[in-house]
């Protein structure tokens, strides 16, 4: 920040984030800040000093960006602290059945998503594609897990920042990727699963079966994502044919089966759609979810998914912002109903209480 109507000052310290000035009082007693746009301007009046010591001096605490490189350890045990509040913020991660990713109209629109929410990690489905290095390159990628697609059907892959997800080990399979990962700056590993089931019911039993051994052999925390190409319930379908009652309930036994729970969803209702307009055969589906088990959730109690509008794929891409607090709900004031006082048993019950 600049100071106006000053003769002189002195830089006698500088904090973290506060400039600490020392001058001498002149003989204009108001004194104009003047910050950024985005700031408000604000003005102090000096008034002569209670103290005799201070004299005719005057110190101002002015906030600032810099940093004083002679900070005690406890100062810096603190600003550390600080800074580590401020990492722990939600960190993004996007999954997004594109139905194909091998043109223009869609390298648009991910540069739209990319750019306005930045994730860190995103997991592309149903790609039809065979090499990805262009998708890396393009997009400041700086890793990959691809999984190829199988002639124009298929093909998965998951693209990272390696400087805040950190990649163990990863298995890949026909359907999924299994992978390791760490996501900065929280300290935990966890299994990333990410899957794209296929559309015979035959395969995707296999999916179910091979996730439910995962479950049965591994203690950790666990997140499932992608498009299950399933439905749970009734109301997670909009026309078409009669929901099957016991296609619900055999994916629900699968899902039981792996421990895992629904993270549910802030935004539309729907994941997938066949673009027809209403009175012309519109059929809307909650195709693609994110699933965790109870590890996992304990280490990101805080993180909710969120159904981004529809462009480019029939598919909606869903963002997950992962957050290990715990989001505070706002108090409720009391309100006492002049009523009550009419009951017979309201002073004992309010001294009982």
């Amino acid at each position: 920040m600049k100071l106006l109507n000053m003769e002189s000052s002195v830089e006698f310290a500088s904090l973290n984030e506060v400039k600490v000035l020392l001058f001498k009082e002149i003989l204009s007693k108001k004194f104009i800040f003047s910050g950024p746009p985005s700031m408000y301007k604000c003005s102090m009046d000096l008034r002569p000093p209670r103290n005799p010591i201070v004299g005719s001096h005057a110190m101002i605490l002015v906030p600032c960006r810099r940093t004083n490189p002679n900070f005690t350890m406890e100062e810096k045990m603190t600003s550390n602290h600080q800074e580590s509040l401020r990492m722990n913020r939600a960190t993004n991660i996007i999954f997004w059945n594109v139905c194909g990713a091998n043109n223009d109209d869609f390298r648009r629109n991910f540069r739209k998503i990319i750019d306005t929410h930045k994730p860190c990690l995103i997991a592309l489905l149903e790609t039809r594609m065979g090499f990805y290095a262009t998708l890396l390159n393009d997009f400041n990628f700086t890793e990959m897990i691809e999984l190829p697609a199988e002639g124009q059907a298929g093909g998965l892959v998951i693209l990272y920042d390696h400087k805040v997800v950190i990649v163990n080990n990863f298995t890949r399979r026909c359907q999924e990727i299994h992978a390791m990962i760490e996501v900065l700056p929280f300290r935990f590993s966890w299994l990333l699963s990410t899957v794209y089931a296929n559309t015979n019911i035959y395969d995707r039993e296999t999916m179910w079966h091979y996730l439910e051994n995962i479950s049965n052999s591994f203690n950790r925390a666990w997140l499932v994502g992608g498009d299950l190409n399933d439905i749970t319930m009734i109301s997670e379908k909009f026309r078409d044919r009669k929901v099957s009652h016991s296609r619900t309930s055999r994916i629900w036994n699968h899902i039981n089966n792996c421990r895992l729970v629904d993270l549910g969803y802030m935004g539309c209702k729907y994941t997938w759609s066949n673009h027809r307009k209403r009175r012309k055969g519109l059929i809307m589906k909650r195709l693609d979810r994110f699933l965790a088990n109870e590890e996992w959730l304990n280490l990101f109690p805080g993180s909710s998914v969120t159904h981004l509008p529809k462009t480019y794929s029939d598919h909606n891409p869903l963002i997950l912002k992962l957050n290990s607090f715990t989001p505070i709900p706002p108090q409720k004031s009391f309100k006492l109903e002049n009523i009550w006082y009419t009951h017979p048993d309201f002073i004992n019950r309010v001294q009982s209480t």
